[in-house]
């Protein structure tokens, strides 16, 4: 038989009991925090480094300008030249006629004027080509998809609207006006229409 003050004495036992196993299943939940010891073994590891930044919220920063290399200044009086010949150009030249299927104008100093079209029907053409500010230049009309890459080449007399009839195959076409000098000079301007024969 159990006498009043043994329950007392077993609730007591019970209730300690209960409260150890809690403080242990506690303690199993702890996490040690190793930033400290890092940041304070890196200290005495290395004292002259620099003390952490504490974290802010950032200022905000003007964007800098874009950095863009500065372009070689034109000489005034080879601008002013280009400009006098694009303009003798276009007049000779004349606007774009109608039925224009490739067309275009511009410099021959770098390389010569290129220009090419995806698709061109069959048929026959008519390409009007024109240079103005050099002596010759040469006009090369390709089509290098067809079967042995048809090229049509004709010289350009600068001051003398050429006009060159071709027939042309379906496809890519290019058209391409080069100088004939070795240093051409870059206020040389040539152009070209081309559109179906009539």
């Amino acid at each position: 038989m159990t006498t009043h003050g043994g329950n007392r004495w077993s609730r007591a036992t019970a209730l300690s009991l209960v409260l150890a196993s809690c403080g242990i299943a506690l303690s199993a939940c702890e996490y040690q925090d190793d930033s400290r010891a890092h940041s304070d073994a890196s200290a005495v590891a290395a004292p002259s480094s620099r003390p952490p930044v504490p974290i802010a919220s950032p200022a905000p920063i003007d964007t800098p300008a874009v950095f863009s290399p500065a372009l070689p200044k034109e000489d005034p009086t080879l601008a002013r030249v280009r400009v006098r010949n694009q303009a003798q150009l276009e007049k000779r030249l004349g606007l774009p006629p109608d039925g224009l299927v490739l067309g275009g104008s511009g410099g021959l100093g770098d390389g010569g004027l290129r220009a090419s079209a995806t698709e061109v029907p069959k048929g026959s053409y008519t390409v009007t080509a024109e240079c103005v500010g050099m002596h010759k230049a040469s006009l090369t009309i390709s089509q290098p998809d067809q079967r042995g890459a048809t090229t049509r080449e004709a010289a350009l007399a600068c001051g003398t609207t050429q006009r060159v009839k071709l027939g042309l195959g379906p496809g890519p076409v290019s058209v391409r006006i080069t100088p004939t000098a070795t240093d051409p000079d870059h206020t040389a301007m040539a152009g070209f229409w081309m559109v179906p024969a009539t």
